[in-house]
């Protein structure tokens, strides 16, 4: 017997997020990409500065030594 994963309901399917924040940074002239980074998906804009704008869940779990970030 074959069981598929239930679509996630509305209010919480991380594709209805990406596309509010892409039409919302669209609306004011910034190019948007969702992209899959480490561990989930990731929006990412370009600033007219030449910066980035990256929105995304923690990628990597915390470090163990905080003091002393490896990356």
């Amino acid at each position: 017997m074959h069981h598929e994963t239930p679509p996630p309901t509305a209010e919480s399917d991380p594709r209805r997020l990406q596309a509010a924040l892409c039409s919302a940074l669209g609306q004011r002239g910034l190019e948007c990409t969702v992209e899959y980074g480490l561990s989930d998906y990731i929006v990412h804009a370009e600033l007219p500065d030449g910066s980035s704008l990256i929105i995304s869940p923690p990628q990597e779990p915390p470090s163990a030594h905080p003091e002393s970030p490896e990356g």
